[in-house]
């Protein structure tokens, strides 16, 4: 399971977060002095990817893979 918060900082600006739980989201908010708005339900992949930052624990698996560049390898079809 995933969860997911909006946020606000001293200043006003609202962020949004993603962990795999809620309490690593409260901790972070307590080590940060950020207040939750609201929690976060029926988020789809891509407004996660663009949006959201991952404070969680363990890997985010929101990550999207990248193909590796070869340094000096040409490619034929």
């Amino acid at each position: 399971m995933t969860a997911f918060a909006k946020v606000q900082d001293k200043q006003g600006k609202s962020l949004f977060l993603a962990s795999s739980t809620e309490e690593e989201i409260e901790n972070h908010c307590e080590e940060k002095d950020l207040v939750i708005e609201d929690w976060c339900t029926n988020v789809t992949p891509t407004i996660v990817i663009k949006h959201f930052k991952w404070v969680g624990k363990r890997r985010n698996p929101f990550v999207v893979a990248h193909a590796f560049k070869y340094k000096g390898v040409k490619w034929t079809p």
